[in-house]
């Protein structure tokens, strides 16, 4: 009985360890994630975490930074792409960034990377995705941004669509669509 009453207590202690263990990460990994070099608010964090749960990451979230221990439940496919591809566009059109704020489209933004980069070098840009959990995320990192000339909608680049756009483009990034 008493041997019984032994593993009974081991077993106890193990599953108490584990709880434990996955609070104190899951907290953890709430108070140290940070954009652009900001720590997120708890809520800010436990908001973020909930929405890119439900996406599939084809790049990697522009400017955010989560400790190093915390794991996605769909890891990034394409980790430095985003941040390399957008550095040689950067370079390419740093003249004409210079000299005025282009108009740029963004078809397929998916999380928004190149908008917000490329916002933040004073321009105005769209991103489009026809995922609408692709857009909730961009639209919550734009917030946290607070950039009004970056703007995410939801929509597929179709005939239609491009039959309704208001306006011309300078620049209209396609990356894997």
């Amino acid at each position: 009985m008493r041997r019984i009453l032994k593993i009974i207590a081991i077993i106890l202690v193990l599953v108490l360890l584990v709880v434990a263990s996955k609070h104190s990460i899951r907290y953890y990994t709430l108070s140290n994630i940070s954009f652009k070099d900001q720590l997120l608010s708890e809520s800010q964090a436990k908001r973020l975490i909930k929405l890119i749960n439900g996406v599939e990451f084809y790049q990697p979230l522009y400017e955010v930074k989560f400790p190093t221990i915390y794991t996605f439940l769909n890891p990034i496919k394409r980790a430095n792409t985003s941040k390399e591809r957008a550095n040689i566009i950067h370079e390419y059109l740093k003249s004409d960034i210079q000299h005025k704020k282009l108009n740029i489209l963004d078809v397929g933004s998916s999380l928004g990377y190149m908008p917000l980069y490329f916002g933040n070098l004073n321009n105005i840009v769209l991103g489009i995705d026809n995922n609408s959990n692709n857009v909730t995320v961009s639209n919550f990192l734009n917030q946290l941004n607070n950039n009004p000339d970056i703007n995410f909608k939801l929509a597929s680049f179709d005939k239609e669509y491009i039959d309704r756009m208001p306006y011309s483009y300078d620049i209209t990034f396609i990356f894997s669509v």
